[in-house]
Order: structure tokens, then sequence, then C-alpha cells
């Protein structure tokens, strides 16, 4: 769509702006965002799992909200781009949900789970499985990777694998301390700095319970900051053997 205008509703509508060279507005702002969609002729939901009830009750009602302010009360096309659904597990939330995306021109979805989860809740027109937009990304520049794992100390003649620590619900220390036992089978070496930019603190907390248990080969970085503290280059990495 070469001549269209884009608008994107955002957090920090600033630097959306100043980052991709297109107007943004706040997406908390009800006044701003029916402004914008009383003249548009698209609105598109995507990227990532929006529509889902496991990480926050709220969130989900109000993505909900804002599609059914496009499709419903302003009557525009509304294309979902790119999303994984579920799990929707209140049954309110299904029934939302499936009510209103049987009224949408366009389902895109990134897996066949998102369209089965769609299907359970008699959603089954309009879909489309395709794969998610990271993948159309430009190749990022090798030679800047590099040097960013070169400052953080990594060997980048050996083949690297990153892993982001997170805390998910019932996933205790201990339970990634077996996950990433798993891992280290493949790897001869495999080290979790801390304060790296990803979640500092829960990466901190977890080493010494995952170290206890890993009572062979793990390597605890140092939790000083490094050169690449401040970058998303974090968590985990090794080589294989």
């Amino acid at each position: 769509m070469p001549d269209a205008e884009l608008v994107a509703m955002s957090a920090n509508p600033e630097l959306t702006a100043r980052k991709n060279g297109i107007r943004a507005i706040d997406r908390m702002s009800i006044i701003s965002i029916m402004k914008e969609m009383k003249d548009m002729d698209l609105f598109i939901s995507g990227g990532g799992s929006l529509f889902q009830d496991v990480t926050s009750r709220r969130s989900i009602l109000y993505y909900l909200g804002v599609v059914y302010l496009a499709k419903v009360i302003f009557k525009k096309k509304v294309m979902i781009y790119s999303q994984g659904i579920g799990p929707v597990t209140d049954p309110k939330n299904r029934e939302r949900m499936a009510k209103l995306f049987r009224k949408l021109d366009i389902i895109n979805v990134r897996d066949n789970q998102s369209k089965l989860e769609l299907n359970a809740m008699g959603v089954t027109e309009n879909i489309r499985v395709t794969t998610d937009t990271v993948f159309s990304l430009e190749k990022p520049d090798h030679m800047a990777g590099a040097e960013i794992l070169a400052n953080c100390g990594v060997n980048t003649r050996k083949l690297t694998l990153g892993v982001s620590v997170r805390s998910w619900k019932e996933c205790t220390p201990r339970i990634s301390a077996r996950n990433f036992l798993q891992i280290r089978r493949y790897l001869s070496r495999l080290a979790i700095p801390a304060g790296s930019g990803c979640h500092p603190e829960q990466t901190r907390a977890k080493i010494p319970r995952i170290a206890h248990e890993w009572h062979a080969g793990l390597n605890p970085a140092p939790q000083k900051r490094t050169p690449c503290a401040g970058k998303r280059v974090c968590a985990a990495r090794g080589s294989y053997r």
C-alpha cells in the first residue's frame, strides 16, 4: 500500500513516529483513537499474542474493545494480522471474542493452533494461517551483532545459543534449572550473565538456585556492569561440543 497513510497506536507515540516516519497516537487516548477511526479505511490489529487472558484479564478487554470500536461502532474494515490466539480461559471472554471475530473481514493467524482455538470458539470463516511477521524483517547486520556479542565476552567463532530467562506462573527457578539442564546436554559451556538489560533482577535472583542444581558445568557470570549492559542480548550463552 504505497499510497496509504499509516497511523500507529502506541504507548510512546513520539518515539514510534520518530523511528518509523509515520504518525502515531496514544493508544490509551480514546478521543484520539475515535478521531482517527472516523476517517480511516482499515483497522489492523497485529503482532504478538494480544487475544489471551492468561497474563492479564484486562488486556484482552482492551484489544477486543478497540476492534469493537472499529468494526461495530465505526463500521470499518478490520484485519487481524499475524496474531497468536489464546489461551482464552474465561468463558465470557471466549463468547465476546467469538461474537466479534465472526464480524471481521480477515483473520490472519501465525500458527495452526491459533486457528484451531478460533474454531473451538465457533469462528470458522475468513481465517488464514501464515507465519509470524518477524520473519519478514530485514536480515540484521551480522558484523554489528558480532561486535555486541564480543563486547559481552562471547567467543563469536563458536556457535552461540541465547536464552532469555523470564518468570512464568508455576515455572519456578527449580523448574527452569531442569529445563536448562536439558539444554546443557548439548553445550560444553553455559553462562547466564546478570544485569544485561532483560529483566536483570529476575535473572540475578535465579542464578544461585539454578547454579545449585547445575552442580557441573555452569559458570554464573559476574554481576558487575559490562559493555553489553543495557543491550537486549542476554540470559545464556554456550557453545556446542
